[in-house]
C-alpha cells in the first residue's frame, strides 16, 4: 500500500505547494488550539502521515472536522468540482509504548526519503520537523 501511495500519479493534489501549506497550517492550528498534540507529521504528494494525541474530541470527530475543512479549501484552491477530496476512511494505529511511538516518528520522518522525493528528510518542507509542534529532541522525535 505504501509503495502504491508513494508512486500514485493520478491523485497528487497534495503536491500543490499551496494545498500542502494549507494542510500544514490546519494541523498546526489544531495543535495551537489544543485540539490535538502533534508528535510528527508529513504531507506527502498523495497522502498524510501523522502521530497525534487527541485532546478535546475523539479521533473520529477531530479527523472528520480536519478533513471537511481542508478538503473544502483544497478543492477551492484546485478548482475541483468533485464531491469529496479525502477518502472516507483512514488507517489508524494505537501506540502502545514509547518505543513504538519513536519508531513511528522515525517512519514518518523518513517517508519522503523512502518515496524518493528527497535524499535527506530535513529537505522535505511539508513536515513537522520544520514546525513548532514537534521540536527536535521532542518526546518521541529524537
Amino acid at each position: 500500500m505504501e509503495c502504491w501511495l508513494d508512486r500514485a500519479v493520478e491523485c497528487r493534489h497534495l503536491a500543490n505547494s499551496k494545498v500542502a501549506a494549507m494542510i500544514v497550517e490546519a494541523i498546526e492550528h489544531r495543535f495551537a488550539k489544543r485540539i490535538w498534540n502533534v508528535f510528527a507529521y508529513v504531507v506527502m504528494p498523495s497522502h498524510i502521515h501523522a502521530l497525534l494525541e487527541f485532546l478535546l474530541r475523539d479521533m473520529k470527530v477531530s479527523l472528520e472536522d480536519f478533513k471537511k475543512w481542508t478538503g473544502y479549501m483544497a478543492m477551492k484552491e484546485l478548482k475541483l468540482e468533485q464531491k469529496r477530496f479525502w477518502q472516507r476512511e483512514w488507517f489508524d494505529h494505537w501506540v502502545r509504548s514509547d518505543e513504538e511511538a519513536t519508531a513511528i516518528c522515525r517512519y514518518i520522518r523518513q517517508n519522503p526519503v523512502k518515496a524518493g522525493l528527497v535524499t535527506r528528510y530535513q529537505d522535505w518542507p511539508h513536515s513537522s520537523w520544520h514546525r513548532r509542534s514537534c521540536p527536535a529532541g521532542g518526546t518521541y522525535c529524537p
